[in-house]
């Protein structure tokens, strides 16, 4: 079973906590039927909220998980939305991830009090789209009664069951490897004769911001274009290179893209550049960063750069990947 998601709202601003849940599934068809195989198949839950306390999230995915299961939902991993959609490469590889698994449905939750809300739909349906509307079951309000509501109705939903053997405790899902490719910490010179491609973000103030920007300060030929293009049909299209990006808790960001922590350390030193001009400036480890690279569409290799070129502002930290590439390559 293929995936259908058109990303065309995971953009670079995407790291707003406690709002993903709320840009993505305000305009929901809800109904009033779980789906049908819930509780013969797995589950994924997704978990959006304001903070990235572990003992929050444990408390939190615990009692979900509890009530849930008691139905027989069977809930095999938990995951932060905010990562998952952390970039386009991480979202692709997520889903790789899901159909390996055979994962048959979606749940999403937002918790946030009184204003929580869930949703659950079945993992073949479009959904995150611009324009299509996605269907599905969704409560909100107070977040223990919306998870007992869901316990009710799938426990009287009179489906057939065959999930008896279930986690006890919520196990949050591994980390994805968004790198299909080789990771290289340098920049690739045929950048010099090939016109990149650069996703649109779907935020007509950020699209001009970024376009702006890129004319400013990057030296070669690139062009925008909708981010809902396949990386197979930008190829067709005579793109051999895109710009990628993550946004991510540093520390989540730097597991993602393979660098070494080293254990104790609190922040890691970022390169901040400005024309000539460079400084290094500390960065928490669960402080919210943006990392851009290159990616050969040909063999999704991702060129790093030599730098840690992170910035906690998204355009900052494209215009210091841009210095950074024009100073190691005497563009």
């Amino acid at each position: 079973m293929r995936i259908i998601l058109i990303t065309l709202f995971i953009s670079i601003t995407t790291g707003l906590r406690g709002q993903i849940f709320d840009a993505k599934f305000n305009q929901v068809y809800a109904y009033d039927s779980l789906p049908k195989k819930l509780l013969t198949t797995k589950s994924t839950v997704f978990i959006d909220m304001a903070t990235d306390n572990p003992k929050e999230w444990d408390r939190v995915t615990q009692a979900f998980h509890l009530e849930i299961s008691k139905s027989g939902i069977d809930a095999v991993a938990y995951y932060n939305l905010k990562l998952v959609f952390s970039g386009e490469d991480v979202l692709q590889s997520y889903i790789e991830d899901f159909e390996n698994r055979e994962i048959s449905n979606l749940i999403f939750v937002k918790y946030a009090g009184e204003n929580s809300a869930i949703f659950v739909t079945s993992l073949d349906k479009p959904f995150l789209t611009s324009n299509v509307n996605i269907a599905g079951w969704k409560r909100e309000g107070n977040f223990k009664e919306i998870t007992r509501s869901l316990y009710v109705q799938s426990s009287n939903s009179g489906f057939e069951r065959s999930n008896f053997l279930l986690n006890t405790v919520p196990e949050k899902g591994p980390l994805t490897n968004p790198i299909k490719g080789k990771s290289s910490l340098f920049f690739s010179i045929n950048l010099k004769t090939n016109k990149l491609a650069v996703p649109k973000t779907g935020n007509l103030q950020r699209d001009f911001l970024l376009e702006n920007s890129l004319k400013e300060h990057y030296p070669f030929e690139f062009e925008l274009v909708d981010n809902s293009i396949p990386e197979d049909e930008l190829l067709k299209l005579g793109f051999n290179f895109i710009l990628r990006y993550i946004e991510a808790p540093q520390d989540e960001l730097r597991n993602l893209l393979g660098y070494s922590s080293k254990e104790g350390v609190t922040h890691y030193m970022a390169v901040k550049r400005r024309g000539s001009e460079s400084s290094m400036v500390p960065v928490s480890l669960t402080q919210d960063a943006t990392k851009f690279y290159i990616k050969d569409l040909r063999k999704g290799d991702a060129y790093l750069g030599t730098e840690w070129d992170i910035d906690t502002s998204w355009i900052d930290a494209l215009i210091n990947h841009i210095y950074s590439f024009k100073e190691k390559t005497g563009s």
